[in-house]
Order: C-alpha cells, then sequence, then structure tokens
C-alpha cells in the first residue's frame, strides 16, 4: 500500500481569565467568591464532566507576599458547562481562606486534570492579591 506521513499536532491548551476584581481582604476562615469570565482560546472543547478523564477546571495557586507558592492546588472548580474554542463561560472560584492572616497572591489557572496547568504551557494566568485579617 501507499503510505502517506501524518503528522499529529498536539492541542493548544490557552485561556483568557479576567475578573472585576483586582483585591479581596477577608478574615481566616471565610469563604470566598472569585467571578471570573473564562474564554477558550486553544483549539479543543474544555469537557466539564466529572468522571470524564482530563476534564478541565479553573485552579488557583497560593503565592505568599514574595511570590513563593504555599499551596499548588490551593483551589479547584468545576466548570459549568463544557467550552468550545472561542467560546467564553462565566465561573465563580469559590474557596476558603488560608488558615494564617497575611498577604497573598491567588494565581488563577485552568488545569487539565491529570495533564497540565495552562501555564505551565505559555497560556495567561490572572494574579489577584488576597489579605486575610
Amino acid at each position: 500500500g501507499d503510505e502517506r506521513r501524518h503528522e499529529v499536532k498536539p492541542y493548544r491548551h490557552k485561556a483568557e481569565i479576567t475578573s472585576s476584581l483586582t483585591r479581596l481582604v477577608v478574615r481566616r476562615g471565610e469563604l470566598i467568591r472569585v467571578p471570573l469570565k473564562v474564554r477558550n482560546l486553544g483549539d479543543a472543547v474544555w469537557y466539564n464532566y466529572p468522571s470524564e478523564t482530563h476534564a478541565v477546571k479553573v485552579g488557583a495557586h497560593l503565592l505568599n507576599e514574595v511570590g513563593e507558592c504555599l499551596s499548588w492546588d490551593f483551589a479547584r472548580q468545576e466548570l459549568p458547562v463544557s467550552v468550545r474554542p472561542g467560546s467564553e463561560i462565566r465561573v465563580n472560584l469559590v474557596t476558603k481562606t488560608p488558615r494564617r492572616s497575611g498577604d497573598f497572591t491567588l494565581k488563577i489557572d485552568m488545569v487539565k486534570e491529570g495533564v497540565l496547568w495552562f501555564g505551565e504551557g505559555g497560556s495567561s494566568t490572572l494574579n489577584i492579591a488576597l489579605t486575610v485579617d
């Protein structure tokens, strides 16, 4: 038979994450909600099915006042629907505050479970200042 070369192109995992918030001031132990708009700038559907392998979620890393990572998996939130390339959704990232007082940064990113955090592949992330009293 006649063989043809077939190149498999890797998916681009890119997101645009925005919020009306730039700073949160909260007490220890409080539940916080970060309203987000997330746009799929990649070329693959972000599946939200909890049982789906490699479902995409919005998540956050917790950084200290000098930018060092205190918790890589600080928060995770399922998407309300699957998101096609070019589409945008609104989602609230809901999490508890850190257990200690201080100034922190929530570094918000998208994560494809078991595969990668989008920011590691060059996608933009969103930083929100967090002060815990």
